[in-house]
């Protein structure tokens, strides 16, 4: 947990930091906003002798300016598991320590699988930068096919499911201060 309350942290300096950048020194003001959607959904009940919680967030930081548009975005996600047994005692390792799926990179093992042949982190990476110069609106109105990105732009880039991508950058934006 204190790693996501860092890596949080260091990302909403760092889009501070780029946003101060992109704005060049112009007199228009840019906000910076943090969002996480996170879900349960992924947990398995008890079968046999094991089970497993998972808890799924994705993170967006973005820097939106003085007319909403969005002038920087990252999206990273943790997925976090943890196993117990059938007298509930947990047998995952409590002192490991959970890589994001951006930190694990290429570890994080999606390239093989991916139909365009890019890990996790590249397809959050393009949608991020997607998202750069669009409204919320925009962004919240992006064509999906079953969650997943259905316009020219992405059909080459970002195969993954992005709704909760969509709804953390929402969050993000409107958290903006």
């Amino acid at each position: 947990m204190k790693r996501i309350v860092a890596l949080i942290t260091v990302c909403v300096l760092a889009v501070g930091l780029l946003s101060a950048c992109q704005s060049g020194g112009s007199s228009g003001s840019v906000k910076v906003g943090l969002g996480v959607v996170t879900s349960i959904g992924s947990s398995k009940d008890l079968e046999g002798d094991q089970g497993a919680a998972q808890v799924d967030s994705v993170i967006a930081t973005v820097a939106v300016d003085e007319n909403g548009r969005i002038v920087d975005c990252q999206i990273d996600a943790a997925q976090t598991k943890v196993t117990f047994d059938a007298a509930g005692k947990i047998t995952s390792d409590k002192s490991a320590e959970y890589k994001t799926k951006d930190e694990l990179g290429a570890d994080y093992n999606m390239k093989g699988a991916s139909s365009i042949q890019k890990e996790w982190n590249e397809q959050a990476e393009a949608f991020a930068q997607w998202c750069i110069g669009k409204t919320v609106d925009e962004v919240k109105n992006i064509p999906l096919k079953d969650g997943v990105p259905n316009t020219i732009d992405l059909v080459t880039s970002v195969t993954i499911h992005v709704t909760d991508f969509v709804t953390a950058v929402e969050k993000a934006v409107n958290n903006a201060e």
